[in-house]
């Protein structure tokens, strides 16, 4: 009688095991784990394969199970704004701000005004809250004046209405959000 004990150390491929390698971090080659190949022969990445969900496919059952997957965007029925009215001085103030880093910096501001009863937003002033911006994205820093800035906006009537943002990207390239970006986005409205 032979009795073996593997352990953690000793579990090692044989060269010519069938098995699957992988190399750890540490250089070692070691016999891949069932759990890391499955998930790559999955129909998409965290899922199992076809043939473990359901046994016989047909054309339509798989579209179906792969629509639940697809997502689109679809626009608005009704518009949230109907049109926005601008100070003249607000955005050059903004824009003179952005002439100073070359456009190389992403910046944010938050808006301020009012909604008319035609849906539309009439736009009287722009704070922009201390941030850290780089080319490619900006990071909102504590504001210790947040709530000075929403007291003041109002007493003069006013509320946070939208948020400008800019962004430096080529005009070749489509616009594409970061996580944290759109994380900022939303918690900041």
């Amino acid at each position: 009688m032979l009795y073996i004990m593997l352990t953690e150390e000793n579990q090692v491929a044989h060269e010519e095991a069938k098995a699957p390698r992988k190399v750890d971090a540490d250089g070692n080659v070691r016999a891949q784990e069932y759990a890391d190949g499955a998930g790559r022969r999955g129909f998409r990445p965290g899922m199992l394969p076809l043939r473990a969900m359901k046994m016989q496919w047909t054309l339509t059952d798989f579209l179906d199970m792969d629509a639940r997957f697809v997502f689109k965007m679809k626009r608005q029925e009704d518009a949230a704004c109907a049109g926005v009215d601008m100070e003249t001085n607000v955005a050059r103030d903004f824009q003179q701000a952005l002439r100073q880093t070359a456009f190389q910096q992403c910046r944010v501001g938050y808006l301020y005004g009012t909604f008319t009863d035609d849906n539309k937003v009439k736009v009287k002033c722009l704070y922009e809250p201390p941030q850290r911006g780089t080319a490619v994205d900006v990071e909102l820093l504590e504001d210790p004046r947040e709530d000075t800035v929403e007291k003041l906006a109002a007493l003069l009537g006013l509320r946070r209405v939208a948020l400008a943002l800019t962004l430096n990207l080529p005009r070749s390239l489509a616009l594409t959000l970061t996580p944290t970006l759109i994380l900022t986005l939303t918690l900041t409205l």
